[in-house]
């Protein structure tokens, strides 16, 4: 009693497993010039959303201003513009009280450090 029967296509092939493989389906075939297309598109898209997810929500450290005297800050830092923010900010500490704050850039104070900024930088 025979109960296994191996399948061989023998000579030509004319018999539709025989073509395939003896159990496999047909899967349609994909150009590769058509993936390449596709993943360029889908890298595309997602840099194009992460830029404007990045661009519509700016991460700025100053989000008020104050103005202040140059003679009553203790020091400054200059921070540059960057993926997150894109103006120039100065956080600075003033003398008395050591609190920090965020210049106003239409002061005098601000003018002055960021003069003075770019011409030693």
């Amino acid at each position: 009693m025979d109960s296994f029967h191996l399948h061989t296509c023998p000579g030509p092939v004319h018999h539709i497993s025989c073509q395939r493989g003896f159990g496999q389906q047909k899967t349609p075939a994909m150009s590769r010039s058509t993936l390449v297309l596709l993943l360029l598109f889908a890298l595309t898209c997602a840099e194009l959303s992460a830029a404007l997810r990045l661009h519509s929500k700016q991460r700025c450290l100053c989000r008020s201003f104050n103005k202040a005297h140059l003679k009553n800050i203790q020091n400054w830092k200059v921070f540059h513009p960057s993926a997150f923010c894109d103006a120039f900010e100065i956080v600075g500490m003033l003398k008395n009280n050591r609190k920090q704050f965020c210049l106003d850039p239409s002061s005098r104070a601000w003018k002055t450090i960021m003069y003075a900024y770019r011409v030693s930088v």
